[in-house]
């Protein structure tokens, strides 16, 4: 990549990130640039990934709120599963349950 496709790619993430009123960090532009590699510079294409991965994760917030679950560890595990399986609540639980069994057996 050349310098002045980086400065595009920058500008264009900071444009995007002012644009939706969410923080400049290192997190943040990690996660656009990793857009930016999968759809290119397209910034709509971008957007719509954002708000794709911004509905997952609300989706996987409420569904921890549901369920009593907490953690940012959880919650990604959670949408990694919803990459798997969908939408659906109870295959989602279904599918955290299997994931998570080894955790929830206790031996004395």
């Amino acid at each position: 990549m050349s310098e002045s496709d980086t400065n595009e790619t920058d500008a264009l993430i900071e444009e995007i990130i002012t644009e939706l009123g969410l923080r400049n960090n290192k997190p943040t532009v990690s996660k656009f640039q990793k857009y930016i590699d999968k759809v290119g510079l397209e910034k709509q294409d971008i957007l719509n990934l954002y708000n794709e991965d911004k509905e997952k994760e609300d989706y996987a917030n409420d569904f921890m709120k549901e369920m009593g679950l907490k953690g940012k560890n959880t919650r990604i595990e959670i949408m990694k599963i919803i990459d798997m399986v969908g939408y659906s609540r109870e295959k989602i639980k279904t599918a955290y349950l299997r994931a998570t069994i080894t955790e929830r057996i206790h031996h004395d």
